[in-house]
């Protein structure tokens, strides 16, 4: 069973220094109107939300600083079953490649969502 995720959920991404932010935090952000919504709370699909990660480090210089910080707006590479004008929601464990780490970036909680689940077979 997949949870649908609402906007504002959270996200990481790891792969990064442990002297930057690792993981680095994100949440699901809102780029148009929500096409979904349950009790008012926007459920996150992939044609009008994406997962946010502000700026984070990339890599240390020689001083141990953290330098190449970076900004994603990352899409989930998951399509479930349920799907909104053609457009799969994003569920919790949902995840894509951090272009600047090469790691993980996923979501890992539904941000209030208790309502509404997937049964995928």
């Amino acid at each position: 069973m997949a949870t649908p995720a609402l906007i504002d959920a959270p996200c990481e991404a790891d792969g990064h220094p442990s002297a930057c932010s690792e993981p680095a935090a994100g949440a699901v952000e809102s780029t148009d109107d929500a096409l979904l919504s349950v009790e008012g709370a926007d459920v996150a699909d992939h044609a009008t939300a994406v997962m946010h990660f502000a700026d984070h480090g990339h890599s240390t210089d020689p001083m141990g600083n953290c330098v190449d910080y970076q900004t994603h707006d990352l899409t989930p590479d998951q399509e479930h079953i349920l799907m909104v004008n053609g457009a799969p929601v994003m569920c919790v464990d949902d995840s894509t490649t951090d272009p600047g780490s090469g790691g993980t970036a996923m979501l890992t909680d539904h941000g209030g969502n208790q309502l509404l689940s997937v049964t995928e077979q």
